[in-house]
């Protein structure tokens, strides 16, 4: 039996394990396998496009007179959820215009990285119906707060749960926080990292909004004019359903030289989040914090980890700031252990 004998099952098996430019090879071998990929495979469901899905050669999704005819044809087969355009340094403003006449109903787009995108790109995102997610992240051409802000209070983003504009320090400010305190109601992850314009007078804004009963991730990772006051921390411990919440290289206005594991320690109230399961703090921070929480070292920053009961560390931890020494068991098992002895 040859290739073009295997039945159809075999041939989906096979290009479950291709990636994007493979498959599109394939589509390139006989009428029979284009029908297969386009028809029944699911790839095309979540569409991969950027540079780390194409190998070398990210440049088969920069131009419009390709892109158009080949998204045109699997809108026609199936539903395109995703589209990703990571970092492909060749994406212009064209070809996300093509992109956004051509599925307006993708609940997924992520341009992050692609750094030939102007503010017209955000002109054309707002044309789409719905999304759930959307990623802007290091997109330097995205300068205009006023556009940004249009696309934020557009249709588009009415039901967005997840949002990325981390380094987006020339169109991202305090302004733009607050608009997504009052436009974003479904928000669940909010990722700002990096974007040196904020301020913790434009996150109070978000926590004090609508948005704040459902956000689960909060990442302020080196904005670096966000001050980590008493008062702030005290604001952070409002969110209701917080779990991931990145505060490192912020700046730090406490004096941690000298700060332990208790009620004099600020974060220790954050701490009492019931939702809360994971903080990462900068170095500048002390890391003694309550034993319900796992010290973990990492390079860029420390991230503290709930510690589950059915789940305790295998290992006892030490921390290197204040020498304190966690142990992985419970004072009762610490008891019955004395005794055994």
């Amino acid at each position: 039996m040859g290739w073009m004998e295997l039945p159809q099952e075999l041939l989906l098996i096979v290009f479950s394990y291709l990636g994007t430019r493979d498959h599109i090879r394939v589509e390139c071998v006989c009428r029979r396998w284009r029908l297969v990929s386009m028809r029944v495979s699911p790839f095309w469901r979540f569409v991969n496009l950027g540079c780390n899905s194409l190998d070398e050669d990210p440049s088969v999704d920069t131009h419009g007179g390709f892109v158009r005819p080949w998204l045109v044809t699997r809108a026609q087969f199936q539903f395109i959820e995703q589209v990703s355009f990571e970092g492909c340094d060749g994406v212009t403003d064209a070809c996300v215009e093509v992109l956004c006449e051509a599925l307006p109903s993708i609940r997924r787009l992520n341009v992050a990285q692609c750094r030939k995108l102007t503010n017209v790109s955000l002109q054309h995102i707002r044309r789409l119906e719905r999304l759930y997610v959307l990623s802007l992240r290091s997109c330097r051409g995205f300068t205009s707060r006023n556009d940004l802000q249009f696309l934020l209070y557009s249709p588009a983003c009415t039901y967005l749960e997840f949002l990325d504009i981390g380094s987006l320090m020339k169109a991202v400010d305090d302004d733009i926080l607050t608009t997504i305190g009052e436009a974003l109601y479904h928000l669940k992850h909010l990722f700002l990292a990096g974007n040196t314009n904020i301020t913790e007078r434009g996150v109070t804004e978000i926590v004090h909004s609508k948005s704040s009963p459902t956000l689960t991730y909060l990442s302020l990772f080196a904005c670096t004019n966000v001050k980590l006051s008493r008062h702030f921390l005290g604001i952070l411990q409002t969110l209701p359903s917080i779990q991931v919440l990145d505060l490192r290289f912020c700046a730090g206005v406490i004096d941690t030289s000298r700060m332990r594991a208790n009620a004099s320690n600020p974060f220790s109230n954050l701490l009492n989040v019931p939702s809360l399961q994971t903080l990462k703090l900068g170095d500048d921070v002390c890391h003694c914090l309550p034993a319900t929480f796992q010290c973990c070292d990492y390079n860029r920053g420390w991230v503290y980890e709930r510690v589950v009961q059915s789940q305790r560390p295998t290992h006892n931890s030490h921390c290197k700031s204040c020498g304190k020494f966690w142990s992985s068991t419970t004072p009762n098992e610490e008891k019955r252990t004395t005794s055994t002895q």
